[in-house]
């Protein structure tokens, strides 16, 4: 079966250990998270990084990656909600094994920033416009985002060759 691409929202906190796998697994789950969420729609994960992410730990970024299918056909995916918001329920016991089907790398393709005097509610008041389009602009799915251009002294192949602005609006940053 062909793999399946997900999306993880995650702070700074779980960025870390994740670079630190060599972009090949997640970290264990803490006491109090005995589920995994990996979602299966981009809009759902870039919310939850802009809105509740940056309010957690001041940034938020959206992860992208594949999972064998066949190994990911044993979890269902609840009915509940929109057909956006689906996401699998991994047990946390099943963590190490969900992570040995992965089909690396885990790949960094968007970061939010909260902006503002208030960090914790900066993040919610800006919306991405969805209409106009400029020479600056691409269009990515279903939201218009800025270009991002390489940061000096990258080469395209590091965890963090994109840019977080912290004015607004919120821009989501693709590489």
């Amino acid at each position: 079966m062909a793999p399946v691409t997900l999306f993880r929202p995650v702070g700074e906190a779980e960025l870390a250990l994740i670079r630190d796998s060599e972009w090949r697994q997640f970290p264990p789950r803490l006491p109090d998270q005995p589920i995994f969420h990996p979602v299966l729609d981009a809009r759902y994960a870039i919310r939850i990084a802009r809105d509740w992410n940056t309010r957690d730990s001041g940034t938020g970024y959206v992860l992208r990656f594949a999972v064998d299918g066949e190994y990911l056909s044993r979890y269902p995916v609840p009915a509940d909600g929109s057909r956006m918001h689906r996401e699998y329920w991994i047990p946390a016991e099943d963590l190490a094994q969900f992570n040995e089907h992965i089909v690396p790398p885990i790949e960094v393709i968007g970061a939010f920033k909260a902006s503002g005097d208030d960090e914790r509610q900066g993040s919610q008041e800006h919306k991405v416009p969805r209409r106009r389009r400029s020479s600056q602009n691409t269009r990515v799915g279903p939201l218009l985002t800025r270009r991002a251009s390489r940061l000096p002294g990258t080469t395209g192949n590091e965890c963090c060759d994109f840019e977080v602005r912290r004015a607004p609006p919120l821009r989501i940053v693709y590489r």
